[in-house]
């Protein structure tokens, strides 16, 4: 089954890819290669912001893959406010709510006086991924060959419109767990 969101593959091919390219393959490469061909501009805008926000997100987004589709860099509020995605056993955020949570993320991510280094789930998790420090010219390089990138593990399903009752209750039921 074809991961279709906005649920017009048909006249517009996988998520509506400006060439209306019907092959998820092919369009993987597509976002691939409009990825690696923006990473630099995307750190070169990257560089100039003082303190991240949620149109930075997007503007990110957009730098990587306006090549590729005409909605990036929208805020899915605008371009897909019903569908519930979700990627293997993980429920995408609600619409309404991608905003807000990524506010919260970077502001938390951001603040140093608050975040306690070192005392967190977070720090115990991410702390065989620690090496040292790339150059800059190096991080694009090094970004590019992270694996996974190439989507090829992609596994995104429409669960159905968001306003569907069980769904709404799986989205309750996965606020409670964030809570404890």
């Amino acid at each position: 089954m074809t991961f279709d969101p906005f649920g017009d593959f048909e006249t517009q091919g996988y998520l509506r890819n400006l060439a209306k390219e019907k092959d998820p393959e092919i369009v993987r490469r597509l976002e691939h290669t409009a990825f690696t061909t923006g990473i630099d501009a995307a750190f070169e805008y990257l560089a100039k912001v003082k303190h991240l926000s949620y149109p930075d997100v997007i503007e990110t987004h957009r730098i990587l893959f306006d090549a590729v589709y005409p909605w990036a860099g929208q805020d899915r509020l605008k371009t897909a406010p019903d569908p519930a995605i979700s990627r293997g056993n993980v429920l995408f955020a609600r619409p309404e709510d991608i905003r807000r949570a990524v506010e919260f993320a970077l502001t938390h991510g951001q603040d140093k006086k608050a975040d306690d280094p070192g005392e967190g789930h977070l720090d115990a998790y991410l702390k065989p991924f620690i090496r040292e420090a790339l150059s800059d010219d190096r991080l694009a390089e090094e970004i590019v060959q992270t694996p996974g990138l190439d989507g090829s593990d992609e596994q995104n399903e429409v669960l159905g419109k968001t306003s569907d009752p069980a769904l709404k209750a799986r989205y309750e039921q996965q606020k409670m767990k964030r809570r404890h």
